[in-house]
Parts: structure tokens; sequence; C-alpha cells
């Protein structure tokens, strides 16, 4: 539509006498050069309008091309002057651009100032001032914050069509309490008919989720996504690549889609797809630029990219197998977060399958995510084994879990009673708080205290609190007895070796 104006446009200069031509642009011509985005043309107009003829309207467009940079250099200066100028004379357009002035980033921020434009715009029935008093008043900025009247002006600027407005009222109303779930479904339908991508976005995931018709949700999401919106091109890729009830999938919508998402820096576009790619189904197989991919995701910090890498490397899938690689992968996912990689990096410790060996120490937190996963019993014998081994982790991580487990703490207390007297702070206020709550019998304030207070000499927050919440509850003689066991475990902590440095 732009370019056929601007094909009109210029069609229409073309027939135009010389001398015709000469004359200056009338608004609506510039306003028509405007819109269809033929920016030069609307700044030379505009120029030659405001040194003849300057009226609000002319001020407030050629203000604020001057201000952005639209047809030429920007002037700010000269910019805001004609802004200012349209303001003053009631162009209300300059009054509410001048209200997102001030509340940009910058040397020209000034929340109140910005209010002050909203509040005379607003007064006046522009529905976008309306909205932006509302979110000012919400959070209180340029003015004293007031949840009744934030409301107040949603509502307004919502029932006056503005769709941003209806979006923010339908998150409110969804989040009140009680909530208003019939309200709120009603004004994120209006904020999507409206066009807003991101009610277009949240409605088709609502509709998704209760299973509604799959060409609404392919609708809303084209919708949104076709604007630029990169979650819904994400969402709408992801979509034609899995397929789904109603909707076969589409490997060309699926790559045209993820891709646009990728070039908006969305790493679970980028990661799906790479696994598109890795797996050749509905994409075309290309392992490496799978592997391109999903590498680009995991230096960005994306968990699932990096286990997918792993495991690509583990089976061979991308190339020829190689585990030094896999398990390289795997330590970074774990590292990004991943359970899944955990458990994975325990099931092959258990299973002897990492090569080169992988100390102990390291591999405690592995076995333990299986074991706190589902009880797996060799995970559990093979933590016993390394804790009677002495490995700190171990005896730590072991004596953590079972005292999660019915009738466990008895078993726990010997296992962390040896982490604790080497220097393992979580186990010393492990041990601090199961005295204080008797969870190994009958509650014991003098170890407790004298554990939490240990605990905290190392910096320990909660043991800290406890220590001091206990105290209040203890005779002078319980805590000097308490204070005992501190001193001795510092003095006999002065004369062992120091616990080697290790991953934990």
């Amino acid at each position: 539509m732009h370019r056929l104006i601007a094909c009109l446009i210029a069609l229409s200069l073309a027939h135009v006498p010389l001398a015709a031509r000469s004359q200056p642009m009338t608004m609506d011509q510039i306003e028509a050069a405007f819109a269809a985005g033929d920016h030069d043309t609307a700044r030379a107009g505009l120029a030659s309008l405001i040194s003849d003829a300057p009226s609000p309207q002319a001020q407030f467009r050629y203000g604020r091309m001057l201000l952005e940079g639209l047809g030429g250099a920007a002037d700010p200066v000269e910019g805001l002057r004609l802004l200012r100028a349209a303001a003053d004379a009631g162009q209300l357009g300059a009054v509410t651009y001048l209200g997102r002035v001030h509340l940009t980033a910058g040397p020209t921020r000034d929340p109140e100032r910005a209010a002050r434009y909203f509040h005379h715009a607003a007064a006046r029935g522009v529905a976008e001032a309306k909205y932006y008093l509302g979110i000012l008043t919400r959070d209180g900025v340029g003015v004293p914050q007031d949840a009744a009247s934030a409301l107040t002006w949603m509502q307004a600027a919502a029932e006056d069509g503005y769709g941003p407005a209806q979006f923010e009222l339908s998150k409110h109303l969804a989040d009140a309490t009680p909530p208003d779930l019939a309200q709120a479904a009603r004004w994120l339908t209006e904020a999507a008919n409206a066009g807003v991508p991101d009610a277009q976005f949240a409605l088709a995931r609502e509709v998704q989720a209760q299973g509604g018709p799959i060409a609404q949700v392919i609708a809303l999401f084209t919708d949104a996504a076709t604007d630029g919106h990169v979650p819904s091109q994400r969402a709408l890729g992801t979509l034609y690549l899995t397929g789904a009830e109603g909707q076969a999938p589409d490997g060309v919508q699926a790559e045209a889609w993820l891709r646009r998402a990728v070039q908006g820096r969305d790493l679970v576009a980028l990661h799906n797809l790479g696994m598109g790619y890795l797996q050749g189904t509905v994409l075309p197989s290309a392992p490496e630029q799978a592997v391109e991919l999903l590498t680009l995701a995991s230096d960005n910090g994306f968990a699932r990219s990096s286990l997918a890498l792993a495991r690509a490397y583990e089976d061979g899938t991308a190339s020829a197998p190689d585990m030094a690689t896999a398990l390289q992968h795997y330590r970074l996912a774990v590292d990004q977060g991943s359970d899944a990689a955990a458990r994975r990096l325990g099931a092959l410790i258990l299973d002897g399958a990492t090569k080169p060996r992988v100390p102990p120490h390291d591999a405690v937190p592995w076995v333990l995510a299986r074991l706190q996963a589902d009880g797996e019993a060799r995970a559990r014998d093979w933590l016993v084994a390394r804790a009677a081994e002495g490995v700190r982790p171990a005896q730590a991580g072991l004596g953590a879990w079972l005292l999660t487990q019915p009738d466990g703490a008895v078993t726990a207390r010997p296992l962390l009673q040896a982490a604790a007297d080497r220097g393992h702070v979580p186990s010393q206020f492990r041990l601090g708080e199961a005295y204080t709550t008797g969870l190994f019998g009958d509650v014991d304030y003098v170890a407790a205290h004298g554990w939490l207070n240990i605990a905290a000499a190392s910096g320990h927050i909660r043991a800290t609190q406890m220590r001091d919440t206990i105290t209040d509850l203890m005779t002078p003689d319980d805590i000097a007895a308490a204070q005992s066991v501190t001193r001795a475990f510092f003095e006999a902590a002065r004369t062992q070796p120091p616990v080697p440095t290790v991953s934990e």
C-alpha cells in the first residue's frame, strides 16, 4: 500500500508543469509522502511549508522528523522547539509525542513533564495519553503512585479502543485477587483484534492450551509474526516444525519463520532450527549446519542446545562418536542449569562409560542427581562407597538426601558429621537445624547452637538467624556449653591438614 501511494505521488508530479511543481506541497501531500515512507520528499515539503506558513500540524510533523533524523540529519534542538510550539498551539499529536519523548531514556527524560503533557492530552480525549497515565500512575513515575487512579485511566483508554491499554487491563484482571477471568479474556480478545502483537501471541497460546481451533492459533500467530513479533515467529515456526492436530508439519513454513525469529536473536528458535536440521525429518538433514546453530545457542548460554550437542557427539548423530567432546558439552549444560544433563552424566558414571576417567569429587553431583530423581539403587550404592572412601561431597550429598527420606536421619547423621568435621558448611548448618528440630531424636539446643555457630562463622546467613533465635530459648549454662563445642571445633581444625580444594 505504501509503495502504491508513493507511485501515485510520483506519477501525479510527473504530469505537473515545472512552474506548478515549484508551488509548495500541501499538508495532505506531505502526509501522504510520509505515510508512504518517502521521508525525503516529506521533509523537503515541510521545510518549505514551515518557512512560508507554519501550521501546528506542520510543526509537529517536521519537529518529529528532525528529532528522529527522518529524511535527513537529526536536529534535536530545532525538533524540540517545533514540537513545543505545536503543543502550545494545542496540536494533540505533538502533546502526546512530547510526553513519550520525555519518558525516553536520555538527556530529555523528564517523567514529571511527560505526565503533564499526558494529562493535557488525556483531558481532551486522547486514548494513548490515558494509557500512559495509567502506566505512570501504576508505577509512581512522574506522579504519585495510585493503583485506583491507574486502573481508571487504563479502563478509560481500553474503552476508547486503545489496544495496548486493553492488553494491560486484561493482564491486570487476570492477576487480580480474586481474578476476573471472563473480563480478562474479553479484553485480551479486544486487544488481539486491535492488532496488538503481544495480545495476539497471548491469545494464541490460550487457545492452543484450551485445545481450540488450530486455524485460529495459526492466524493469530501469523498476524503477530508478520508484524515482526519475534516470539510469534518462533512459535509459528515451531508449530509448523512439529505439526499439530489439524496441521501437518510444513518444512518450508517452519524454516522460513524460524529463520526470521533467529534474525531477531531468539535462542529458542535458534535451537529449534538446529534440531530440525539435525533430525532431518521435516527440514532437510544438515548435520554441519545443525551443529553450527546449536553451538551458537550453546555459546549464548542455552542449556538445551548444549545438551543436544552432547547427545549428538555421544551417539554420533552429527559426526563420529566423540565421548570426550560429549562430556565437555554435558558439563557445560550442567553449568547452564540442565538437570537432564546431570542425570545423563550420572548414568555414564554408573555405566563406567566416561573416558577419560572423571574424578569422584566431580562425579558426585551427577550421581546424586540420579538418586534424587528416582532413588536409583545403584546410584545410592555408588555414593555409599564414595562416602566410605572419605569423599566429602559424597558424605554431604548422601547425608542431605537421607534427611529427606523416611527414617533416614539416623543414617544421615554420621555422614553429615564427617563432612561437617572436615569443614563442609552446608552440612554444619544441616546438623544444627536437625538438632534444633529434634530430627535425630530429642531436641538438643547445645549441639544445635554449636553447629549453627560454626556455620555462621563461615558466613551462612540462615545459620546465623537460627542460632540467634534458639539463643533466647537457652540457659546461660547451655550457651556456655555450646560455645565450648564451637571452640573445640576450631581448635581441632587448626591442627588438621587442610582439605584439598575440589569441585563440589
